[in-house]
């Protein structure tokens, strides 16, 4: 939602708000863009512990052979 908080053609200061803006949308964008953040480090965090235990495997296999 926005609000105008001015007339057309009315003369304004430097500095005058001219319309205020309804934050929600931006507070969605943000909740969204952190859970997003939070969705890919804990995937990140997923992928780095599931390397060692396939690169120990993969070397017990060598070893074993």
């Amino acid at each position: 939602m926005l609000t105008v908080l001015i007339q057309d053609n009315q003369h304004v200061e430097q500095g005058t708000p001219l319309v205020e803006i309804d934050p929600r949308d931006y507070q969605v964008a943000v909740d969204r863009a952190r859970a997003d953040l939070a969705e890919m480090v804990a995937s990140l965090h997923v992928s780095r512990t599931e390397v060692p235990i396939s690169s120990t495997t993969t070397f017990s296999l060598l070893s074993g052979a």
